[in-house]
């Protein structure tokens, strides 16, 4: 697994674990803790105390509230990846405790407005009056309790909070499949908008899956629910049930895992989309260099070897076996098929690399292991 992919995938699982939580310092703890195992070799702590100007801090912070610093040893080591992870850990973990306190004061209000109904209701007398003041009163305290509690769901809802400020792409189903949600990353990515998936596609009709082999995966997600991740190369075009010809074809790194609620009942399927377009074309590229490499030999006549001083262990390329006419052999047997009269200024020369450093560039008689004599060019250069 790619170390950024899965370090990406173990933070967002953590994130779903600490939203369960309710105590602010349980929930720093585990963070932390769980931080250094993903990173282990680096010093990471949590501190209250403003900084000064250290640069290894990492602000944990919403609008208008600051809950700490995340300190990590010589941060820059890391690399710009694991750094932006940690930024985007440190902001969805200021979302956590900003919903904790928000858990707490919506508490408070349930027990101060319960006690404002319980005072009212001992004070009121038998009158008709007084009853009809306690049914008011009863009624605009739960009616207050029930727009707190909308007010809070609409704004807190924390699986939503890591979805849209992801910097992944990712999108939300139903139990059926059906796209429920999209974030700005994987509209951006796949150059979509929300009125062309919303509602629309569905994963399991979408034929890139199932041409690629990968749709048993996909649907023991919703059968079994077990998580699933694969690489694809997806296009619009065979999205399935939808047309989206328009949108961008690339290849993605595909994770998704179910969402179940407190029966065990599928609710949602969450997947996680990364454009690895980049290191497929590299990957590509790379083999197609190697190709034109080894053909540049054969047509060429030209072989390539390396010499390991310490262990004294040699590697030849194909080429280099077709010249001797042989395979399996070591550098001393190797150099004995240099003509006897070219075998000293050969041997000479190769010492002289390996104890002074110094490079050659020979043309010497050779005899291979079918018999023929041939003039070759043999090159040393030693690398420090």
């Amino acid at each position: 697994m790619n170390r950024k992919n899965s370090a990406a995938s173990d933070l967002f699982l953590l994130m779903l674990n600490l939203s369960q939580m309710t105590a602010k310092d349980k929930i720093i703890e585990v963070f932390i803790e769980a931080l250094k195992e993903i990173w282990t070799g680096f010093r990471i702590q949590f501190t209250e105390l403003a900084p000064s100007s250290d640069t290894n801090l990492i602000e944990i912070s919403t609008a208008g509230n600051t809950y700490g610093w995340l300190q990590v040893e010589n941060i820059s080591a890391m690399g710009n990846e694991a750094e932006s992870l940690l930024n985007n850990a440190c902001g969805m973990l200021a979302v956590i405790l900003r919903k904790t306190e928000q858990d707490i004061l919506l508490a408070d209000e349930k027990l101060h407005l319960q006690k404002l109904v319980d005072k009212h209701i001992l004070e009121l007398t038998d009158s008709y009056e007084e009853l009809k003041r306690e049914a008011e009163i009863r009624k605009q305290a739960k009616e207050k309790l029930q727009k707190s509690e909308l007010q809070y769901r609409n704004q807190a809802n924390f699986l939503n909070v890591v979805i849209d400020n992801s910097p992944f792409a990712m999108w939300v189903s139903d139990a059926k499949g059906i796209l429920l949600r999209a974030n700005e990353a994987l509209r951006n990515i796949l150059n979509v908008t929300d009125d062309m998936i919303i509602g629309k596609y569905n994963v399991l009709h979408d034929e890139n899956i199932d041409a690629q082999g990968f749709m048993p995966a996909v649907e023991a997600v919703f059968k079994d629910l077990k998580s699933a991740r694969f690489a694809i190369f997806w296009e619009g075009s065979k999205a399935g049930d939808v047309d989206l010809s328009n949108a961008n074809g690339l290849w993605i790194d595909v994770s998704m895992f179910p969402i179940q609620d407190d029966a065990g009942k599928l609710v949602n399927v969450v997947c996680q989309y990364v454009d690895i377009t980049e290191r497929k074309q590299a990957e590509e590229a790379l083999q197609e260099s190697k190709y034109l490499y080894q053909e540049t030999q054969k047509i060429g006549k030209m072989g390539g070897w390396s010499y390991d001083v310490e262990s004294e262990q040699a590697t030849f390329t194909d080429t280099i076996y077709e010249i001797y006419g042989r395979k399996n052999f070591t550098a001393e047997e190797g150099a004995q098929f240099y003509h006897p009269d070219d075998k000293e200024i050969v041997f000479n020369s190769f010492n002289e690399v390996i104890t002074k450093q110094k490079p050659y560039d020979l043309e010497v008689r050779f005899i291979n292991a079918h018999g023929d004599n041939l003039f070759v060019r043999t090159i040393g250069q030693p690398l420090i």
